[in-house]
């Protein structure tokens, strides 16, 4: 009977240190899935952090352009409407002289 419980305690050993190697083998695996993710993570946040880099350049870019127009625009308007009082300047001051006196 003792070799049958020696064989039976041998085995029940042996079965232990399988289960202890595989949950050994799951934890390192575990580990080494998180570090994926986390790796995965990283150079997600990263490309994302160099796109937005890039679209927060290219709208500064198009917002100084924009305000370069502008500007370019408004100057334009403003030497317009200082040629129209040089050239008209009389006849509107006639004018409003006249809309004056009428009253």
């Amino acid at each position: 009977m003792d070799p049958i419980i020696d064989k039976i305690t041998q085995i029940e050993t042996a079965t232990a240190r399988i289960l202890d190697d595989a949950a050994a083998q799951t934890k390192a695996q575990d580990q080494a899935y998180e570090e994926k993710v986390a790796d995965y993570d990283r150079e997600a946040d990263k490309i994302t952090a160099d796109k937005l880099d890039k679209l927060k350049a290219e709208l500064s870019v198009n917002r100084q352009k924009e305000l370069q127009n502008l500007k370019t625009s408004a100057e334009q308007n403003l030497a317009n409407l200082n040629h129209y009082y040089e050239t008209n300047h009389e006849k509107l001051a006639s004018q409003i002289f006249d809309s004056i006196i009428r009253k």
